[in-house]
């Protein structure tokens, strides 16, 4: 079993064990999706299905190990099992910087959107009518696609200014909706960046649940390792304290 090689529009993998495959998609970087930003050109670089250190190429360095060790007619099953392991671990322990690097993309974004369009310092009474409005949006219709297409500036304004906590939005969904309130030159710059990081994090995702079955530790250690923002199963990862 083998990481197949798509054009670099896509990326396609399939998994060491295949009788766990499902649909092998994980990813599309549409031809539309500059490379040409820096914060761009890096998201691409972490899934460049070409490259040894992405996602990918770890994953294809899990598959061509193990099965090497498979083959290995010279050694025990139990001295395979530990060498496959030790493989699966430190691999593993690239993935998660990978997975770090995706965070830090992300946090980079909210940051200069956030830094693009400055708000002004809202008063007592502002609050009182941004969470007003706040309250109008339906729990359902809280995802930035709807957001953008059907709430007014003056709603997204509020969703924008009020802390996540009393808005019920996300910190993704806030990002996006700062960044359409910019020029629309800018706003178009942020939502490719935004596209990047969102394809970025999926494939590192589904690479982290191809190599957990063969990584030691429980799920919550395994989570760990891996950091927020993903998860191992049903654990959600969470930053590692120094």
């Amino acid at each position: 079993m083998h990481l197949v090689e798509q054009p670099v529009t896509s990326i396609r993998l399939q998994p060491v064990n295949p009788a766990a495959a499902h649909s092998p998609i994980i990813g599309l970087w549409p031809g539309s999706l500059s490379k040409s930003l820096p914060h761009t050109r890096t998201a691409w670089r972490l899934i460049d299905p070409e490259a040894v250190t992405s996602a990918p190429g770890l994953h294809r360095a899990l598959v061509q190990r193990l099965t090497a060790l498979t083959e290995d007619a010279d050694h025990t099953a139990e001295w395979k099992q530990r060498q496959k392991a030790g493989v699966a671990d430190s691999l593993f322990e690239h993935l998660a910087d990978l997975a770090r690097q995706v965070r830090e993309l992300e946090s980079e974004y909210r940051t200069n959107v956030t830094a693009a369009h400055r708000m002004e310092e809202p008063t007592a009474s502002t609050t009182l009518i941004d969470m007003a409005l706040a309250a109008q949006v339906k729990t359902e219709d809280r995802t930035p696609s709807s957001l953008m297409a059907s709430a007014s500036v003056r709603v997204r304004e509020a969703l924008v200014r009020l802390p996540i906590e009393l808005s019920g939005i996300t910190a993704e969904t806030q990002a996006a909706l700062h960044g359409s309130l910019l020029a629309p030159e800018k706003a178009l710059e942020f939502e490719q960046m935004a596209e990047a990081n969102g394809i970025a994090h999926k494939v590192i995702q589904r690479v982290i649940d191809e190599m957990v079955p063969y990584v030691s530790g429980s799920p919550t250690e395994q989570a760990a390792t891996i950091g927020s923002g993903f998860r191992i199963g049903g654990v959600k990862g969470r930053e590692v304290m120094p």
